[in-house]
């Protein structure tokens, strides 16, 4: 409860309206009043979800909506026309408040009063606790992080551009009430990388033909390039033993890639690796069996 510093001599006329500032002492977390009017406190919309899943250098969106976040109250009051019933919640010591008084001067006077207190929204890091943004000011040198703030949906989403896999973890939308309301966000960021089809180990029989593919999950705009690797060399077609055929076809955010080797012998036992130029490689090792004996294999 607190006492606006005016009195009724500032209304003169019948009806007149003020405009005035006040400071407000510091209060917990508000209660919904039986007479007097309500004071709804912010609260986070949990139809949000609390999960982000990216590919490496894609663009990361945090989203958090917290409502009500202009909180009223509203007061009637015969015996002094400038009390108030409600409590505020605030995030400083004091926080300037603005007041529209309406006075009707009759026998008994009736007062509205709105009180009308503005808190931070702001994001943090949790495993360092760094403070990212309060609103959209940013406190970080990282141009990647950018806040988006939408007033008509109170939306605060946390933007973070061509996400790293060390930016995984987790993040907290904190809204600065007393005490202090917050929801965490668990960012996960995935490393964009290749995947041989079918076991790490590839047994064949001599003369037959190996077949390898390769998939890997690409940035839209990522070069779907493709190499293939044997024993660190790097695999031609246009290599003398012939019989060597690679396809590779790109489709949205996937590209496959094919090698195939006819007639397998066991110089061509050892270790493939295949290797998207915008993507992480991967290997397999590969065996010759002649009858009971297997060749090759690799690192």
């Amino acid at each position: 409860m607190f006492v606006f510093p005016c009195s009724r001599a500032l209304c003169g006329n019948t009806v007149c309206v003020s405009v005035l500032t006040c400071l407000v002492p510091p209060s917990g977390r508000p209660k919904t009043k039986k007479e007097g009017g309500t004071w709804t406190p912010p609260e986070f919309d949990e139809s949000v979800g609390n999960g982000v899943t990216v590919m490496e250098g894609d663009t990361a969106s945090l989203p958090c909506v917290v409502t009500k976040l202009r909180g009223r109250s509203v007061s009637q009051s015969k015996d002094n026309p400038f009390h108030t019933k409600g409590e505020v919640v605030e995030g400083k010591v004091e926080e300037k408040v603005v007041v529209e008084v309406k006075v009707e001067v009759e026998e008994e006077v009736e007062v509205e009063v709105e009180v009308e207190v503005e808190v931070e929204v702001s994001w943090i890091r949790q495993r360092d606790l760094h403070v990212i943004s309060a609103n959209q000011l940013i406190f970080t040198s990282d141009d990647r992080f950018k806040v988006h703030m939408d007033n008509l949906t109170s939306s605060f989403t946390l933007e973070i551009r061509t996400a790293l896999t060390n930016d995984s973890g987790v993040y907290e939308c904190q809204v600065n009430t007393r005490p202090k309301l917050s929801r965490p966000i668990t960012l996960n960021v995935q490393a964009a990388g290749a995947i041989i089809l079918g076991p790490p180990e590839v047994y064949i029989k001599m003369g037959s033909t190996l077949v390898l593919t390769c998939t890997a999950a690409l940035h839209p705009d990522a070069v779907t390039k493709v190499e293939w690797e044997h024993n660190d060399t790097l695999v031609s077609i246009s290599a003398p033993r012939g019989g060597v055929n690679i396809h590779t076809e790109a489709g949205g955010s996937l590209v496959k890639s094919s090698l195939s080797v006819v007639r397998a012998a066991p110089p061509d036992a050892g270790n493939y690796t295949c290797r998207p130029q915008a993507a992480l490689p991967a290997s397999a090792s590969v065996y010759i069996v002649d009858g009971e004996r297997s060749i090759g294999g690799g690192v």
